[in-house]
């Protein structure tokens, strides 16, 4: 990027390498989705075991896209823009930093009670003695419904830094030769994220024309072409 300023050019850095670690993220919480989704009931140990490493796995990866917000929120002072993720910030922490989430084997499906404040909710501080099983949702069911409602906040979050990339950190729109933006990929509109693909119109880093690019699906949630 001939004549960019070297601060400038940092920060672009510094964005895009946070911002694709969040998309990693969400990646790899799809891949988990899909692997819930497939476990259609516990019949062995090792499935149990699979079921348990999941669960901590996407909560973990729940923790890491807070953390990259947060750090790319920064750049945009006063913007308070990575505040919607602390509601899953909160949720991993229960996960990770408190006791075993209780859970029940129903008809070989393991459930647990939804994380929050609500009643019948799990949060902090509850212990076992306090849990009963109440129809409680399959883990699959608490992680898709989770991963539906990060989708938004993360939609959101990238519309609000597209809007003001170019105002606060002088991100400038390029015109791309035709064909250019998906050399070497189908890179089809999407429905899911137009925030994700408008950011991808602001010269950020030279890794890729078209950074990571969100593509849709005929399942019921979409998949990302690259990590």
């Amino acid at each position: 990027m001939p004549g960019v300023p070297q601060d400038v050019f940092d920060t672009r850095t510094y964005l895009w390498e946070h911002l694709y670690t969040l998309f990693e993220s969400v990646a790899l919480c799809w891949r988990l989705e899909e692997e819930f989704d497939k476990l259609t009931e516990n019949t062995t140990r090792e499935n149990y075991a699979d079921n348990l490493n999941w669960w901590i796995a996407f909560y973990a990866h729940l923790g890491r896209i807070h953390d990259m917000a947060e750090k790319v929120a920064e750049k945009f002072q006063g913007e308070n823009l990575y505040s919607p993720f602390d509601l899953f910030y909160e949720q991993r922490h229960i996960v990770l930093h408190d006791p075993k989430v209780p859970m029940w084997l129903v008809q070989n499906v393991l459930t647990a009670p939804r994380l929050g404040e609500k009643p019948k909710e799990w949060h902090e501080g509850m212990r076992w003695s306090n849990s009963k099983y109440d129809r409680s949702p399959l883990l699959a069911e608490i992680i898709t419904s989770t991963l539906r409602d990060l989708e938004k906040v993360v939609d959101t979050f990238f519309y609000k830094i597209a809007g003001l990339a170019s105002p606060q950190q002088h991100f400038v729109p390029i015109e791309w030769p035709e064909g250019a933006r998906s050399r070497g990929r189908t890179v089809p509109p999407t429905n899911y994220a137009s925030s994700a693909t408008s950011y991808a119109d602001y010269e950020h880093h030279p890794i890729s024309p078209s950074g990571v690019a969100f593509v849709p699906s005929n399942e019921t949630h979409p998949r990302t072409s690259a990590l």
